[in-house]
């Protein structure tokens, strides 16, 4: 997948997830930002982006069926839908592990914005691809995160081994306002090698923006060398 597509389908994944907050969260109060802390995991809370890297790791992968029997996914999207010309997403909710609880922007404008207490794990996750086949897939999480590895590594714990590849990684235009990105390597057993691409994007004045997390198959030497990343010390 080229990354004109991955950029394309980046900017609506942002919009569909302030869509996705402005549904679920119905709760109104004064809103102070938070930020985004990254925890080690006490308990064993449901490891959403490792059930899911696992799947799009092999042979089944591109096959949409392959995700809709993950307990570790809630379905906002009863099958793929067509978001753009021969581009069909497939969204729900899944829990990063390592955060904990806070005062989330709940994405609704003018009078009604406000906060919503709740776990800052709970992401939307995006599956991206044809009317046949997944192509790509994204989680994207409130809040600008910047330990992206630590947020990977403790959804990966020792089963997939991590790789930064590259990082200080210009933001793409869509992702005006945010920090740097990052790409990493990651490698599950008995799994083919998936690329992780690390994001913050800017989701408007009534959220607080996400952190983007797109894994894909192909190697993402194109884009490292467009968005001018720089070689890990």
């Amino acid at each position: 997948m080229n990354r004109n597509y991955l950029s394309a389908a980046a900017a609506v994944i942002a919009a569909l997830s302030l869509t996705a907050c402005q549904q679920s969260n119905a709760d109104h109060e004064p809103w102070l930002r938070t930020p985004a802390r990254i925890e080690t995991p006490t308990s064993a809370e449901p490891n959403a982006l490792l059930a899911v890297a696992t799947v799009f790791a092999s042979d089944q992968g591109r096959d949409w069926k392959a995700y809709a029997a993950l307990p570790q996914i809630a379905w906002t999207d009863p099958a793929p839908t067509e978001q753009g010309p021969g581009v069909y997403f497939r969204q729900g909710t899944v829990l990063l592990r390592g955060f904990t609880v806070e005062d989330v922007p709940n994405g609704v404008p003018g009078m009604e914005h406000g906060t919503v207490r709740r776990n800052e794990g709970q992401s939307t996750l995006t599956l991206i691809g044809s009317q046949t086949e997944v192509s790509s897939v994204a989680i994207s999480k409130p809040f600008y995160s910047d330990d992206y590895a630590a947020i990977l590594r403790n959804q990966f714990g020792t089963t997939a081994q991590l790789v930064t590849m590259a990082d200080q990684c210009a933001p793409a235009p869509f992702d005006e306002g945010a920090g740097p990105g990052a790409f990493f390597k990651v490698s599950i057993p008995g799994r083919d090698i998936v690329y992780a691409r690390a994001s913050q994007q800017d989701g408007g004045k009534y959220t607080a923006g996400f952190t983007v997390f797109e894994l894909t198959r192909t190697h993402p030497s194109r884009a490292m060398a467009e968005l001018g990343c720089q070689q890990p010390r």
